[in-house]
């Protein structure tokens, strides 16, 4: 596996980060929202389906060498490919299909592959009250403040960022016992 750092995470040119690299993103990432208010167990949740996603690598797109599409950048406007963290995908008012995050990127002069820009994101989209879908999970209601500030249990609350956030997808035990980790 070829790794590198980039402002201070760990981002591949393979498809999944190791173990130890994804730990030390983890880290960053806890950081960031954890300065930011988030509580511990929100943070578990949300890093828990980064792991499935991603493998808490910034620069994945969807299993495909972030060199190959970089250096070929029609190929991210073509193509509705999920990037980094989270997996973007979607329009957005500005930039075609899987786009989100490259117009996300452009607009603040970084790199879409960019940990930190990533995590920016994800506090924008809370602002904003972008890409959560309030809704009912297991007799709760949620919506992005709720999350942000819950005490639920990891678990509860990766299944949570699962349907609400990624909007389905699969694995949720395999999502909830890596929040857990």
């Amino acid at each position: 596996m070829n790794a590198e750092l980039y402002n201070g995470y760990w981002i591949s040119t393979d498809t999944y980060l190791t173990q130890a690299h994804r730990e030390s993103n983890a880290r960053l990432v806890n950081k960031y929202l954890k300065e930011l208010g988030w509580t511990p167990n929100a943070i578990a949740g949300i890093l828990g389906n980064m792991d499935v996603e991603s493998s808490v690598n910034p620069a994945l797109i969807e299993g495909r060498n972030y060199h190959t599409l970089i250096d070929n950048n029609t190929a991210l406007g073509i193509y509705n490919l999920g990037l980094g963290l989270v997996q973007w995908t979607g329009d957005t008012q500005t930039a075609p299909a899987g786009q989100k995050l490259v117009s996300f990127a452009i607009r603040y002069n970084k790199n879409w592959y960019d940990g930190e820009l990533q995590c920016f994101r994800l506090q924008r989209e809370y602002d904003t009250n972008l890409q959560f879908n309030p809704g009912t999970v297991d007799g709760g209601y949620w919506d992005w403040y709720n999350y942000v500030l819950s005490t639920e249990t990891p678990e509860q609350l990766a299944k949570v960022w699962q349907l609400l956030y990624e909007n389905g997808g699969s694995d949720t035990q395999l999502r909830q016992q890596k929040a857990r980790y």
